[in-house]
Parts: C-alpha cells; structure tokens; sequence
C-alpha cells in the first residue's frame, strides 16, 4: 500500500507574486505566498483560526480585533515580523499584511479543511490591496 502524497497547485499570479495550495492527505491546506516589496495581500477575515509564518523576507501586519467590551468596539494593531515570525488570527479577524521586502509566508488553518474556508472582506484594508492590483468589476 502507497502512502498518499501532498497535492501542489498554483492559485493565482499577479504582479504582487504567487500563490499555491498545499493540499494535504487528510485534506487540509497549506497556502504558500510569495510577495513582493511594496505589495498588500489580505484585507479579509476568515471564518476559521488561521496561522500564518514567515519564512523570509519582512512584512508589516495590521490586525483589527472586535472587542465588544471595549469603546470604541474594534481596535487595531500593527507590528513587523521578520523570519519566523508567527502571526495568529482568530475566526473573524480582520487582517493586511504590507511587504517591506519580498516574503515568503505560509498559512495554515489547523483542523480545518480548504472547502470549510470562507473569506470576508474588510473594506478599509481590502481598498489597500485593491488600489494595486486590477479587481473586476
């Protein structure tokens, strides 16, 4: 009996750089994201956890977080990471990150599989991303 194999496939290509899926055995998937300098990617939330490395390369991240405790209910928060760093967000949590150099960045979505993934976009953020690349209309 053959051990089943990773599944690789391009998603998609623009000047920002590319993405794959990983599609693992047991279903689940891994995105790998490559990212030029200058370029946004995300904008969006998930409506499952998310975890994101940095493999190389430099970004600047920038998280809301909704905290109906709180007034006004929604914070924002930005940081840079460099090589290993680890970005995790909650279902729901809105998230861009900027490329201060070219990156190479992996998502993961633990116990969650590719077809489960459902994305919503933040207008504020998403407007960065869409302001460089061509969105149809």
């Amino acid at each position: 009996m053959t051990e089943a194999e990773p599944v690789l496939s391009k998603i998609a290509e623009d000047r920002r750089g590319a993405s794959w899926s990983i599609k693992l055995p047991d279903g689940q998937e891994v995105i790998l994201i490559h990212t030029k300098l200058g370029f946004w990617r995300g904008g969006h939330s998930h409506n499952v956890r998310e975890v994101s490395v940095l493999l190389s390369g430099r970004a600047l991240y920038v998280k809301r977080t909704i905290d109906h405790t709180r007034t006004p209910v929604s914070m924002e928060e930005t940081f840079i990471q460099g090589p290993g760093g680890v970005l995790r967000n909650e279902a729901g949590q809105d998230h861009a990150a900027l490329a201060l150099e070219d990156y190479w960045l992996v998502d993961m979505r633990p116990g969650s599989y590719a077809e489960d993934v459902k994305n919503t976009n933040y207008k504020p953020l998403r407007d960065l991303v869409d302001q460089q690349v061509e969105v149809p209309r």
